[in-house]
């Protein structure tokens, strides 16, 4: 029975993955030529929903901020013990958890990664570790023979704050590396693989660089400010697994099924 390797891409959505940007991501569109790739039209895009919607199978309506308000101007982080539903790991303890943006800090189970600025990379520095620690960790649970989910957040972390062409060519060619690396070492292993986004960015300022700061009552989180990309409705599915999707509800369901397969 085969094992499972998912590879969430917060904010690459199909339409830049394969069209856009596509000229930054030749390996990424190789492996969607190959395999089942599916376009998912979104009724929102917004991503704990959907992080949630994906790796629980639950859609949660009220759950469009990783803040809670605790009194005027004053908010604090949801945990994840407050969201009140079961995910994909509760029931499959042994699987390795890697970066899953459900919550603020994103939640990591059976591995020594540990979020990168509370899975808020706004820099290029910070992106490059993230990326990096995901692709070391992932390899490893592969080598391992580990069903594995990891996540990275640095397309819509970065693409928030900036339209410089050269550092989002930068970014997208290191992911594309990253990417290709973990789909070819997992099927070298006989996994089969995910590849799965919240949704996808659209452009909405001519300037190329945006603003965050610190949040005035958690200011060890930065938050965004002036935004040069805001979310779009298309999130990007890519499989080995050819069973058709149309949600990400579809999407856990997949998940599920090959696990239990597994």
């Amino acid at each position: 029975m085969s094992k499972l390797l998912v590879f969430g891409i917060d904010g690459l959505g199909y339409d830049n993955a394969l069209q856009h940007f596509r000229q930054y991501m030749p390996n990424l569109n190789r492996i969607a030529r190959e395999n089942y790739c599916k376009r998912i039209e979104l009724d929102v895009a917004i991503s704990p929903r959907n992080w949630v919607r994906i790796f629980s199978g639950r859609d949660l309506e009220w759950y469009n901020l990783y803040v809670k308000r605790v009194r005027d101007d004053v908010w604090r982080l949801i945990k994840v013990n407050e969201l009140g539903v079961r995910f994909i790991w509760d029931e499959f303890p042994g699987l390795v958890v890697i970066n899953a943006p459900v919550v603020i800090p994103p939640v990591c189970k059976n591995t020594d990664f540990r979020p990168v600025q509370y899975g808020l990379p706004f820099t290029w520095f910070e992106a490059w570790r993230e990326l990096n620690g995901i692709r070391r960790s992932t390899l490893q649970a592969i080598r391992q023979g580990r069903s594995v989910i990891a996540v990275t957040t640095v397309v819509d972390r970065m693409l928030h704050i900036t339209g410089n062409e050269r550092v989002i060519r930068r970014l997208l060619i290191e992911l594309d590396e990253v990417v290709r690396q973990v789909v070819e070492r997992s099927r070298e292993r006989g996994f089969d693989f995910i590849i799965v986004s919240d949704h996808g960015m659209r452009r909405i300022s001519g300037e190329s660089k945006g603003q965050i700061v610190p949040r005035h009552d958690m200011p060890y989180i930065r938050t965004v400010v002036k935004a040069i990309h805001e979310h779009s409705n298309d999130a990007l599915y890519i499989s080995s697994i050819r069973r058709d999707v149309n949600s990400h509800l579809d999407v856990y369901r997949v998940i599920r099924q090959t696990l239990l397969n597994s």
